[in-house]
């Protein structure tokens, strides 16, 4: 087996490099969990999961820092019972 699987940290591929309250703690992010900051390294393009409303966010300049929310709101919001999506 190959060292996938024993990758940790960065190398991970967690689909949220952060996971926060609210917009506020979201805007307030200014470093990497290695306490490198967000515009010196990789930061572009980095996604963020906001508990509060449930929402998508990415990293698209970091020059001004500049947060984007993914996604449309609309989504799934339910199946029939032969397992048709039901979109909003």
């Amino acid at each position: 087996m190959g060292f996938h699987h024993k990758s940790t940290g960065r190398n991970n591929h967690h689909p949220y490099r952060w996971t926060v309250a609210d917009d506020t703690a979201r805007e307030a992010i200014t470093t990497n969990a290695d306490g490198t900051s967000i515009t010196d390294t990789d930061g572009l393009y980095c996604k963020c999961y906001q508990t509060d409303d449930d929402t998508e966010w990415i990293i698209i300049d970091t020059d001004p820092l500049t947060w984007e929310q993914m996604g449309g709101g609309g989504g799934v919001v339910g199946a029939d019972y032969i397992g048709n999506m039901v979109f909003s």
